[in-house]
């Protein structure tokens, strides 16, 4: 029978020490649970900061002989050797933590890339050659304005910093150091916090109160654009009002959207006896006109083009044809309305594309889901104009069809199957032939770019404001196409698309039929047998 070693009793004073000892470590371990939640060195976490290290220096005088004479004893250097290992595991993943603190890596599992930065952002990073300081003033104290988002924005501005170390970033709480809100010039006026300055050469910045992806990139984008791109919206034919705030009749949102890229919108009128577009213009966009173009107007347009212009023409069900501008580049828009059986959303006459054919433009947009509601077929001529290089863009399926009577939206054999074209694009070079193959050029390169698409309700501030749909990066990245723009075309969205589900209407019948029939029947049953089991 083994030996029983009885336990001795320690003086009164030992007593003490070991219990604050204890006492020491249990405070020194609240301390640091605090800091971990909130990294700030607040009144009670100095306290027990104190407490803790006087408990412990209080155990190790009283108590320090006592454990110099344990620790030389085997059985101690045995239960020492497993701790050894331990620590040295402890310090390998503190390690590896620290490097990957440093080196900022991380994995996206999430289908959309929610939590992955967008083209757009990365090629703006790639391209950004001057020092820029970022500032994000978040409290630490989860309880105060802005502070449950600290950990967001921090992981935000570490894949910034991981994409070009010319990117400074610091945190500063406002709260427990105020007197930076007087160094950054914040005192002046109603400033809101928290927010996040962005600060370049020659005094430039900006300051962010948002916490998105799309407020810092816009930051960095007002911090490095020195030139913006003109573009005009046509007016005077009922076109969509950039300026009007309206689901139907307003493109309000794609107007906002693309100042925020650092481009200057204005409308334009062709009034005068001699109209023309003006010579700034990068793009010009023909979004639903209701009545056709006087000839002088057409004029000016067709010269705009033949001079290496950028157009964007959205024509719907109620435009003219514009056959005089958009022939000579080999597209035109056919009569009829596009309906489609399966993929389409609302009603047949509103179909949708989750697939883009390859281009430029459709860069990034992978299956995002567009929709095109009263869609006019664009068409394509074969063969296209000499030097003119034209391309579809979208696409409805094989079970589509173009409807000519729209009083009853039924493919009745005789209509035109799809696919059809919903977008299409035609450019050509205008640049002069070098003097010698091989030779530099003599002059900027000059190029015609046009892109049609059927539909104008499509850029309508309904479909690209009020639907969670993939039409204002479309649109987006036609106008910054057109205007040359490469950094800003394919900018995939970081919100989580509804996922659509195409089904035909044999399709919807048999899902009826198993969800409302089958599986009821087979419960009953289920439920009849084993009552018959038990009887």
């Amino acid at each position: 029978m083994p030996r029983r070693i009885e336990r001795q009793q320690g003086t009164p004073l030992q007593q003490w020490a070991s219990w604050a000892g204890t006492e020491g470590a249990i405070f020194l371990a609240l301390v640091g649970l605090v800091y971990l939640y909130q990294p700030a060195f607040t009144w009670y976490t100095k306290v027990g900061l104190g407490l803790g290290i006087a408990g412990l220096v209080f155990y190790l005088a009283v108590m320090g002989p006592s454990l110099l004479r344990a620790l030389v004893r085997r059985e101690t250097l045995k239960e020492m050797n497993g701790a050894v290992y331990v620590l040295a595991l402890l310090a390998i993943f503190g390690l590896v933590n620290y490097v990957a603190y440093r080196r900022h890596t991380q994995w996206d599992l999430t289908k959309t890339g929610r939590y992955t930065l967008s083209d757009q952002t990365r090629q703006i990073l790639k391209k950004l050659d001057k020092k820029v300081t970022v500032t994000a003033l978040y409290p630490t104290n989860p309880r105060q304005a802005g502070g449950a988002d600290r950990g967001r924005v921090e992981d935000l501005l570490k894949q910034y910093r991981a994409l070009n170390d010319k990117i400074d970033v610091k945190f500063i709480d406002p709260y427990t150091n105020p007197k930076v809100i007087y160094e950054k010039g914040l005192d002046q006026g109603m400033k809101t916090l928290p927010m996040v300055l962005f600060e370049g050469e020659n005094n430039r910045r900006e300051e962010v109160t948002g916490a998105t992806e799309r407020d810092f990139t816009g930051a960095l984008l007002k911090l490095t654009t020195t030139q913006k791109k003109k573009l005009y919206f046509l007016q005077g034919h009922g076109e969509l009002n950039p300026d009007l705030s309206d689901p139907r009749t307003g493109i309000s949102a794609v107007s906002a959207a693309l100042k925020a890229q650092q481009h200057d919108v204005a409308p334009l009128t062709l009034q005068g006896l001699k109209p023309s577009v003006p010579a700034d213009a990068a793009v010009l966009i023909i979004a639903g006109p209701k009545i056709d173009f006087r000839p002088a107007e057409k004029e000016a347009v067709k010269t705009y083009l033949n001079g290496g212009g950028h157009v964007l023409a959205l024509l719907g069900p109620h435009s003219p044809d514009l056959g005089d501008i958009l022939k000579p580049w080999g597209l035109s828009v056919g009569p009829g309305l596009v309906a489609d059986a399966v993929q389409a959303i609302d009603t047949v006459t509103t179909p949708v594309v989750v697939r883009f054919e390859t281009h430029e433009l459709t860069n990034g947009l992978g299956t995002i889901l567009c929709a095109f509601p009263l869609s006019r077929p664009v068409e394509i001529a074969s063969p296209a104009p000499a030097g003119v290089m034209v391309q579809a863009l979208a696409k409805t399926s094989a079970n589509s069809w173009v409807e000519m009577n729209p009083n009853k939206v039924q493919y009745d054999g005789q209509d035109k199957r799809g696919p059809v074209n919903l977008a299409a694009v035609a450019t050509k070079d205008l640049s002069p032939a070098p003097a010698s193959p091989g030779a530099p050029p003599t002059a900027p390169r000059k190029m015609v770019r046009l892109v049609v698409i059927g539909s104008a309700d499509f850029a309508s501030d309904y479909w690209t404001n009020s639907v969670r749909l993939g039409n204002p990066y479309l649109i987006l990245n036609a106008a910054n196409w057109l205007a040359e723009e490469d950094a800003l075309v394919s900018i995939p969205p970081k919100d989580d698309q509804p996922e659509q589900v195409m089904l035909s209407d044999s399709q919807r019948r048999g899902v009826a039929i198993v969800n409302f029939i089958l599986f009821p029947v087979l419960a009953i049953a289920a439920g009849i047998f084993t009552w018959w089991r038990r009887r």
